[in-house]
């Protein structure tokens, strides 16, 4: 397998974005005692995570901005649990401070990056919101392994749509052929890497169960995918 360029998801590929967000949630959910105090932190949980995701397929499919996003996942949660949503704006502004205050990394994925560094050429390609991003890749230190960080901002699109990963090949001189992907959602990162002409390492650390799995590799382990790079 000829490779010139790898490429890797961020969101729970090489960070554990889950952790930070769970955490930033329940801050917030201290921070305004006043606006929940009628709820538990697990009902508050789970209606918020049912709107982000709703919302998030929404911006997947371009029929929302961003900004709509950030404040309709907090509205839209608070008006279902028939609690006071006049705080909404300044709450989904509080959790993006709060969530950007504090990174964790996927295990392994540091050792994978040393690896690999001096061996090819390394991107980021990611559907996060680029000014959080950007903040992730310097405080955790991740930004000095990356001749490349693609956000769907950048181009206008997102994954799965072909042009982001267009995008991020040329910007390595590389070719679809030649590029490998490593990612941890099926549809963005596997199947959009697929489509694209990529190979694609599909990284499935809870086992989610895919019919028909079309990505050329499945690891449950980050540091699997070295004998696949090496």
């Amino acid at each position: 397998m000829k490779l010139t360029a790898v490429f890797f998801d961020l969101d729970n590929t090489l960070l554990d974005h889950s952790k930070t967000e769970m955490e930033a949630k329940r801050e917030i959910y201290k921070m305004y005692r006043e606006v929940f105090e009628d709820v538990t932190f697990e009902a508050f949980h789970d209606v918020y995570v049912k709107h982000n995701n709703r919302l998030w397929h929404l911006l997947t499919e371009e029929k929302i901005t961003k900004d709509y996003l950030r404040l309709h996942r907090v509205k839209d949660s608070l008006e279902e649990l028939n609690l006071n949503s006049e705080k909404s704006l300044e709450i989904s502004y509080k959790y993006i401070e709060v969530y950007s205050q504090g990174f964790h990394m996927i295990d392994g994925a540091v050792e994978v990056l040393e690896e690999v560094k001096d061996k090819f050429p390394l991107g980021i390609i990611t559907n996060g919101f680029a000014e959080v991003q950007k903040i992730k890749l310097e405080k955790t230190g991740l930004s000095k392994y990356f001749q490349s960080v693609v956000c769907s901002e950048d181009v206008g699109r997102m994954k799965p749509h072909p042009s982001i990963f267009d995008f991020a090949v040329k910007s390595l001189n590389s070719t679809a052929e030649e590029s490998i992907y490593i990612g941890d959602n099926y549809l963005a990162d596997i199947v959009g890497g697929r489509d694209f002409g990529m190979k694609t390492v599909y990284f499935n650390p809870h086992n989610n169960e895919v019919k028909d799995c079309v990505a050329d590799f499945e690891i449950k382990d980050i540091k699997e995918v070295l004998p696949i790079l090496l």
